[in-house]
């Protein structure tokens, strides 16, 4: 498997409805990206690579690099 700089965390969902416990398995990625400029397919190929069902993506930036 080559790297990817997804990490994909593994979350189980519980919730009691009606009396009965119901689960649901997903898994979440995050990643802190530089910049997303120009970077949208390989975003899109890696969160699909790694099989995530939400991602949560932060672009990180320096004080003063605007």
């Amino acid at each position: 498997m080559q790297y990817s700089p997804v990490r994909r965390h593994t979350v189980i969902l519980m919730i009691r409805a009606d009396g009965l416990w119901k689960g649901w398995r997903f898994g979440v990625g995050t990643w802190n990206v530089v910049s997303l400029t120009g970077r949208a397919g390989k975003v899109v190929e890696a969160l699909s690579d790694r099989k995530v069902d939400v991602a949560c993506i932060q672009e990180t930036r320096l004080k003063g690099s605007y």
